[in-house]
């Protein structure tokens, strides 16, 4: 069963992705910056694959999955839950 996972660090901002439930660690492709229309995308096969822990942040008393290199804010990862709404985790789905 998959889960939502929270991203931040890699170019991700919180941004929501799926992934099997329980995992410690999530894997996702670097986010390129913003591109202009001047740039020149980068092929598929160019990006990167990056390694990031995952952690459980508790949220108005929901608790989240949140993959992150650092450490976001309380106010960043609220921020991320009000705009991207990912589901949090079910009491019986906690590692």
């Amino acid at each position: 069963m998959n889960q939502d996972y929270l991203i931040f660090g890699a170019g991700y901002h919180g941004e929501v992705k799926s992934f099997e439930a329980g995992q410690v660690e999530v894997q996702v492709e670097i986010k390129a910056p913003e591109e202009t229309e001047s740039s020149t995308s980068p092929s598929r096969e160019a990006l990167q694959q990056y390694t990031l822990p995952v952690t459980v942040i508790a949220v108005d008393g929901k608790r989240y999955n949140v993959a992150t290199e650092g450490h976001p804010s309380e106010d960043e990862v609220k921020e991320a839950v009000e705009r991207w709404q990912p589901q949090p985790i079910q009491t019986d789905e906690l590692l």
